[in-house]
Parts: C-alpha cells; sequence; structure tokens
C-alpha cells in the first residue's frame, strides 16, 4: 500500500511519532503504521471541518442578527452554543497533540 505526498508521523524503529518525516511515498509494510496514520488524517480532518462549520455558522448567525433584530435572545443562545462547540474542538485537538507529545518524547517540551 503507497501512500503518496504524505509525510511519516511515526518513528520507524517504535511506531511513535517522529520530528522529522520521511519523504513521501509512504510505504506500508506494516498495518499498525497505516492505521495510525489513516486515524491520524481523519483526526485533522474532523478538526479541520468543525472550525470552518463554526466559522460559518458565526457568520450566518451574525447576519441573523442583523436581519432580525426582534430574536436576538434566540439567535444569541445559539451564538454561544457554536462559540462553546468552537472552542471544545480546539481544546480537543491540543489535548490530543499534548498527549501525543508527552507519549512520543516522554516530556511536553
Amino acid at each position: 500500500m503507497i501512500f503518496q505526498f504524505s509525510k511519516y508521523p511515526f518513528d520507524p524503529k517504535f511506531g511513535l511519532p517522529s520530528p522529522e518525516p520521511v519523504p513521501a511515498p509512504l510505504v506500508c509494510d506494516d498495518i499498525l503504521p497505516c492505521l495510525l496514520l489513516f486515524f491520524s488524517w481523519l483526526f485533522k480532518l474532523l478538526i479541520w471541518l468543525s472550525v470552518a462549520f463554526s466559522i460559518i455558522m458565526i457568520a450566518l448567525t451574525g447576519l441573523r442578527i442583523i436581519i432580525q433584530p426582534g430574536e436576538i435572545k434566540n439567535l444569541g443562545k445559539n451564538l454561544i452554543w457554536i462559540i462553546t462547540g468552537f472552542v471544545v474542538a480546539l481544546v480537543s485537538y491540543s489535548l490530543v497533540l499534548l498527549i501525543e507529545r508527552l507519549v512520543a518524547t516522554g516530556n511536553i517540551g
């Protein structure tokens, strides 16, 4: 199985994240590095989509507040939930990166 145009995020000796990427193409000889790479891509895609969706919804809610000023109470609650989802997405991404670095290097810095 060959993955082109990708960075190899795992140290070939240990299966842990590597600070230096191996150039593409990536040939997966074992299923574990391929699965970890797939889930890494999937997680980054989901985080990107959730942030993009939050920004679009914030813009649409702002436009609805301008167009329908009578419903500002309901739209304000909607805006609070959108911002809460945005913050949860960013915190989850940062926690995953923190855990990944802790596992890979044994320290935070």
